[in-house]
């Protein structure tokens, strides 16, 4: 009797720490979530602000442009200066730390400054004095609005390392909490498990491991061992297997953890404007240097560059389309909904293109520069097949003209 109620008291024990763990272990992944839905909001309202503080520069020097209307782009700044402020202050609210904080307010100060220079430039080109008001616009204006902006980034920066720090530590305490969780079910179910007594060794084991594979019809595996070597970023590596006999082979393989989180993130991106940063991540995954995009666009017969990562916005615009009939590995990769390979030279890099699959006419292809020639890698293959799929998700093709779906029929 005392040692059936003993069981049942480590049983209620377990089963009240296994309850503990994982209510813990789900707070903290709420926790992480949210985390990373405020980190991803705040690099949003970064990123526009940089972008607003550009075109309020770019505004301020058509003040001396030939042909252009003053009193309208006199007006327009004034609007995005208080538009500047706002999204300053709103940036402001949601910072978590005083050195991000301090960053926003010295950019706050240097867009006030940016103000007033604003009103003598104002003052020198309606009366006339452009030398003056370029003087003002470019040198100085110059200077305010690429200091704010530095000061911007410099809090986003502060802020990203921050989070992502707070985001580890949640992940270790989820892990912890998962295996305190696991353990206890482990034990609960050798205690709920019968204890069998008396039973002979010779009966339950088999008389070799040799024997066993013979009856199962398994042949036995060489010995050996599988050597990952990982980059020191962890975005690639080499598996290794080395047998008995010596012989090895080398196959590059990405990081199939950082695989998984890229698809996450994807599958997480409302638009294509987020997926920049999240291409880089896949060019350092798959140790390429070049990253595009490609849709049908409204003529439905040719492939536009539509997002990128590796190439210059003035280099992307020189690539012009790519006619769906052509004769080339990306055309042709889109045409047979295949994944079409170009291999490497010795000073030049290979190419992957993968079509982005859809229910419908797929709206277009990914291409990629590879290195080290782990375009041939099918792990490299599959895994870019992976985050097509997950693209194909987040780009569309442009709608066809009608003029050229009347073509077309």
């Amino acid at each position: 009797m005392r040692r059936k109620w003993l069981r049942v008291a480590l049983l209620i024990v377990l089963l009240g720490a296994g309850v503990a763990s994982g209510s813990h272990a789900f707070l903290a992944g709420q926790q992480i979530a949210d985390a990373r839905r405020a980190a991803r909001a705040f690099d949003t309202r970064a990123w526009a602000l940089a972008l607003s503080l550009a075109d309020l520069r770019a505004a301020q020097q058509a003040y001396v442009a030939t042909g252009q209307d003053r009193a309208y782009w006199m007006a327009d700044v004034a609007v995005r200066i208080e538009d500047v402020t706002t999204e300053l202050s709103e940036l402001s609210a949601g910072t978590t730390l005083p050195v991000a904080g301090d960053a926003l307010d010295e950019a706050t100060s240097l867009v006030a400054a940016l103000a007033r220079m604003d009103v003598r430039a104002r003052d020198h080109a309606e009366a006339g004095e452009e030398v003056m008001a370029s003087d003002l616009i470019f040198a100085d204006g110059l200077e305010l609005s690429r200091s704010a902006a530095d000061q911007v980034e410099r809090a986003r920066m502060v802020e990203r390392e921050a989070r992502d720090n707070d985001v580890g530590v949640q992940e270790q305490s989820q892990s912890l909490a998962v295996g305190a969780t696991l353990g206890a079910s482990v034990l609960f179910a050798l205690l709920l498990s019968p204890l069998s007594l008396g039973r002979s060794p010779a009966k339950d084991l088999p008389a070799s491991p040799d024997d066993q594979s013979a009856e199962d019809g398994v042949p036995a595996l060489p010995e050996g061992r599988l050597l990952l070597d990982l980059d020191a970023d962890g975005g690639g590596g080499e598996a290794t297997l080395e047998t008995g006999s010596g012989g090895q082979s080398v196959t590059p393989a990405p990081d199939l953890r950082l695989a998984a989180d890229l698809c996450t993130e994807l599958s997480r991106s409302a638009n294509e404007a987020e997926l920049p940063p999240l291409l880089a991540r896949a060019a350092q995954l798959l140790n390429a240097s070049c990253i595009i995009v490609w849709v049908r666009d409204g003529t439905g017969n040719a492939l536009r560059p539509a997002v990128s990562h590796g190439y210059p916005p003035a280099a992307l615009a020189r690539l012009g389309s790519v006619p769906c009939d052509g004769d080339n590995v990306t055309a042709a990769a889109y045409r047979d909904e295949r994944l079409q390979v170009v291999p490497g030279g010795a000073e030049t890099p290979g190419a992957i293109v993968v079509p982005l699959a859809s229910p419908e006419d797929g709206p277009g292809v990914m291409t990629l520069e590879v290195n080290d020639g782990w375009e041939a890698s099918a792990s490299v293959q599959s895994t870019a097949t992976i985050i097509a799929a997950q693209l194909a998700t987040l780009v569309a093709a442009d709608p066809v003209s009608t003029s050229a779906g009347q073509a077309r029929a």
